[in-house]
């Protein structure tokens, strides 16, 4: 009988020890969570590195490199970069992206081009701009 009692009482014990891990384990776990969602979401900042005007088979255009850098927490798995180039004339757009990883606190950079309607239309200064840049 006392051994009944003893294995009775250790089942409980056992039990109540698993719960309590449990319950420690579920604590741990969303203290460790960060309660601003934000910082999960990928984040980064485009900006021209580099851009020259190119006049070539009676096409005039502009072409640039554009620095996309990871300002955030989490990896850049894509991107996307709206720029507008303005001249005289009219102003145009053009959208680039790429599934490309970039790790936190590293950078890339891609070469795009608009061409121009007209052989004659020149960037304006400060003419080329990013729009709009989408990170996931």
């Amino acid at each position: 009988m006392y051994e009944m009692k003893f294995a009775t009482r250790w089942r409980k014990m056992r039990a109540a020890s698993a719960s309590a891990a449990a319950i420690a384990a579920i604590c741990l776990a969303v203290a460790s969570c960060s309660s601003d969602l934000s910082t999960w979401y990928p984040s980064g900042t485009a900006s021209i590195a580099a851009c020259r005007e190119f006049a070539e088979r009676g096409q005039s255009g502009c072409a640039f490199t554009v620095k996309v850098a990871n300002d955030g927490e989490s990896i850049i798995g894509a991107y996307t970069v709206s720029i507008s180039a303005s001249t005289s004339s009219r102003t145009y757009f053009a959208t680039f992206g790429d599934d490309l990883v970039i790790l936190p606190g590293r950078h890339a950079y891609f070469d795009g081009s608009i061409r121009f309607a007209d052989e004659g239309e020149t960037l304006l200064p400060e003419g080329l701009a990013i729009v709009c840049d989408y990170y996931r």
